[in-house]
């Protein structure tokens, strides 16, 4: 199954291959499907990325202080982890 790089959605439409068919693997679709919901994880932070990024940059005229940019507000404000059981 190929992803489609660079597209929204993509590695959902590969999961949803895998879920369906068994993928060409289906005896290890169990590790399969680990990875899989951290890719389909990873996919979803880094198109929320992607649309913070753009829209605290879309006012740039260039990449220093001196020539427009700016430190987006909360850049360096990194959420609290989920409290996870120990």
């Amino acid at each position: 199954m190929a992803l489609e790089v660079g597209q929204p959605g993509g590695v959902a439409a590969a999961v949803r291959g895998y879920a369906r068919t068994g993928g060409p693997y289906p005896e290890r679709l169990p590790v399969i499907a680990l990875v899989a919901r951290f890719y389909a994880e990873h996919e979803t932070a880094v198109w929320r990325w992607v649309d913070w990024a753009e829209a605290a940059t879309s006012g740039w005229t260039g990449v220093t202080p001196g020539t427009g940019a700016q430190v987006p507000p909360a850049a360096f404000t990194v959420p609290d982890p989920e409290p996870r059981d120990a």
